[in-house]
């Protein structure tokens, strides 16, 4: 009988930095009895920034919907808003487009 793999993406923000990490983790039979084998590609964040700490994974993505991951911060100093938006991967890296705004 063939074990059965499952593969799961992962989305992994550095709080302290900023640093935005994109990891696949591999399953081979039980998921629970295996330890996975984890692969990770940081990312590019190719226009503006990615302020350091924490952030949120945009609900779009949860509906499985959005072709690209997108995350979210409040900078609770200044109160200003960070949206970051994926871009198509190419040869394994991850390109972030990233966009800070003052709240109204």
């Amino acid at each position: 009988m063939k074990s059965a793999r499952l593969i799961s993406l992962l989305l992994v923000i550095d709080q302290t930095s900023g640093t935005i990490f994109v990891c696949t983790a591999s399953y081979f039979g039980d998921a629970a009895a295996n330890t996975p084998i984890l692969g990770c590609v940081q990312g590019k964040v190719t226009i503006g920034t990615m302020p350091a700490g924490p952030a949120e994974l945009s609900p779009f993505l949860a509906a499985r919907t959005a072709a690209y991951a997108a995350i979210w911060k409040i900078d609770q100093n200044t109160g200003n808003v960070t949206f970051c938006g994926s871009r198509a991967p190419t040869a394994g890296l991850v390109e972030w487009m990233c966009s800070t705004a003052a709240l109204p």
